[in-house]
């Protein structure tokens, strides 16, 4: 059986789900979608779009906040000549083009410890690209005031449901942000 004619589109997060959307060249008898892992594990679990003479299905998909990599959808269509399965790879994007668009995170594999910049190193950053050069602060931002905890008040964050730990650390920073 050949397979009949598609558009697939993911249209990301919406809410708690995630929402695709299938376009078929024909009107199915049925359509099956479900989000499943790299190995075949199901994410969530798989949503039945009623066909009712449609040729275009919207489905939201639950699943984790966070896709792993390899996660596809796969859509099982019934059709007059048989079933059709159909995956569809969710991640286009990979590694830094993926993490500039937001769509994923960088995985970072290291065993060395991380470690500040020394003087010379920031120096030479600071040569090759200017914008990393300190840059004075704007107009009545944080001037001096030392009180983060004050700030944070005034942008309307509830101080007291913060821990205990973050609030110690916020009364110790001063306004230029060390120690």
């Amino acid at each position: 059986m050949s397979a009949p004619r598609h558009q697939f589109h993911f249209l990301g997060r919406h809410d708690t789900r995630w929402r695709v959307r299938l376009e078929l060249g024909f009107c199915p008898k049925g359509v099956t979608m479900g989000l499943l892992s790299e190995n075949g594990k199901p994410l969530g679990p798989a949503q039945v779009a009623p066909p009712e003479g449609r040729r275009s299905f919207t489905v939201e998909l639950s699943g984790p906040c966070q896709l792993p990599a390899g996660a596809v959808v796969r859509c099982t269509i019934d059709t007059e000549c048989g079933i059709w399965i159909k995956d569809f790879p969710l991640d286009q994007r990979r590694g830094l083009h993926a993490f500039l668009h937001a769509d994923a995170r960088l995985p970072v594999d290291s065993s060395e410890p991380i470690r500040a910049l020394s003087a010379g190193e920031r120096g030479r950053l600071t040569e090759l690209l200017p914008w990393m050069a300190h840059t004075p602060k704007a107009a009545g931002c944080c001037e001096g005031s030392g009180d983060l905890i004050g700030m944070l008040k005034d942008f309307g964050v509830d101080i007291d449901a913060l821990d205990s730990g973050l609030k110690e650390t916020l009364a110790q920073q001063d306004g230029s942000g060390r120690r």
